[in-house]
């Protein structure tokens, strides 16, 4: 389809969007086979028309602070998964002059650069959901110090947060996740989870708390230690072959 025929002048300055990823691998794959001039995919369920232009402050590690870029919408997506809405934009990104384009392909060159060397990590990616946002963040900060260890410098865990547990199949639609970890103290855990492996399989569910759901692949109880997580995720990696 030729997207040029249907640009519009529309645009949206005043509309600044976060763009956060986990990993520098997700933003490269994002750069270089979604918009093939140079851009990014986003998730959003606001409604876009292609020509809007807008801000997003880019993030991802190894970069401490965001940045800034102005971006074109140059196509939509949008599909109805029964019943679920799957909503997103891809953008190119737009500079005012040659510096700092020039400026901008320099970090992608050194990006794609690491992304070469380490292109035999595995990646694994965790939907993740608690009701408790004490245990929410402590569980997330251990996952990123056990990824941080030697003995995994060859994987990446990727975790996406959901913010509310009535977004968490919406959310789990949005991409592949190799590991789903809910908490199931939740009301209707057993639907919910019977629910999300309708539409996906090969997905691996852990459950957190101390009551034991049959939907759940492993259970982890409290409290939830450095080693018992590790433990676990040891099992995981062995029995499964992750691929990048």
């Amino acid at each position: 389809m030729d997207f040029r025929k249907n640009i519009r002048s529309n645009k949206r300055y005043n509309a600044v969007f976060k763009v956060e990823y986990d990993s520098y691998k997700d933003f490269l794959i994002d750069y270089t086979e979604n918009i093939s001039l140079g851009g990014t995919f986003i998730i959003t369920r606001e409604n876009f028309k292609i020509g809007e232009k807008f801000r997003v402050m880019l993030s991802f590690p190894k970069i401490i602070k965001a940045i800034p870029l102005d971006v074109e919408v140059v196509w939509t997506y949008e599909e109805n998964f029964d019943d679920e809405i799957k909503k997103g934009i891809g953008v190119k990104f737009l500079f005012n002059d040659e510096y700092h384009k020039k400026k901008f392909n320099k970090l992608i060159e050194i990006i794609s650069r690491k992304y070469e060397s380490e292109r035999d990590n595995k990646i694994i990616k965790m939907l993740f959901y608690h009701s408790n946002k004490f245990i929410k963040s402590s569980f997330i900060d251990i996952i990123k110090n056990i990824n941080n260890l030697e003995r995994y410098q060859n994987i990446n865990f990727i975790i996406r947060n959901v913010e509310n547990k009535e977004d968490i199949i919406q959310d789990f639609l949005l991409e592949d996740f190799d590991i789903v970890i809910l908490d199931t103290t939740l009301l209707n855990i057993d639907e919910i989870t019977n629910n999300l492996k309708l539409h996906k399989d090969k997905v691996i569910y852990i459950g957190l708390g101390n009551k034991e759901k049959k939907s759940f692949d492993f259970h982890l109880k409290k409290p939830f230690t450095i080693s018992k997580i590790e433990a676990l995720l040891n099992i995981i990696i062995k029995a499964n072959d992750f691929k990048v």
